[in-house]
């Protein structure tokens, strides 16, 4: 019975396999397509900036399509378009995030290679852009504040504790959060 089940899961993942590389070949002959009618027609306009930030660790997810979908058809009517993708260095991510039990176990490795094989697949070279983490001094020791302080920090005008709520709300399946360890790691 278990020789069964192993037959039928490493068919499962070859299936995936094969729908990937042919799906990944589809999008590169789209964007040859459309990068060829981009250079009849040369836009002048300021360039419309996409950053996917949706789970599409391993395959291409809806957001991540919809999002393509988009670029293409600004692409295509002739607006410029650049696509922002991370090259890792976060200690935590949202793309393939998994929560632990307690605040004391350490969080697991962002997926960074996976997700960049994916961003690499889906964005011509010549219209993407990377950035990679740095890290901020905010003048002051954020591990001890609490949540209410962390939502209110800003830097160089930005307010980043106000950009990372929906983020942290969305990763712990919450709408009111907790002012706890694990929340505020």
């Amino acid at each position: 019975m278990k020789l069964v089940s192993k037959a039928r899961s490493g068919q499962i993942r070859l299936r995936r396999w094969f729908e990937a590389k042919n799906l990944y070949h589809r999008l590169r002959r789209i964007n040859q397509q459309i990068s060829a009618f981009e250079r009849k027609n040369r836009p002048t306009d300021r360039p419309v900036i996409f950053f996917n930030a949706s789970t599409r660790i391993d395959r291409l997810s809806q957001n991540a399509a919809f999002s393509l979908l988009t670029s293409w058809g600004l692409r295509l009517s002739g607006v410029p378009v650049r696509y922002f993708v991370c090259q890792a260095g976060m200690a935590q991510c949202q793309l393939g995030a998994k929560l632990r039990g307690t605040a004391e176990e350490p969080p697991e490795l962002p997926p960074c290679d996976a997700c960049q094989r994916v961003s690499q697949r889906l964005y011509p070279v010549e219209l993407t852009r990377g950035f990679g983490w740095q890290e901020i001094d905010f003048g002051k020791n954020i591990e001890t504040m609490s949540l209410a302080e962390l939502v209110q920090i800003e830097w160089e005008g930005y307010p980043l504790g106000a950009l990372c709520l929906p983020s942290l709300n969305w990763s712990l399946r919450r709408h009111n959060l907790r002012n706890d360890l694990a929340t505020r790691a």
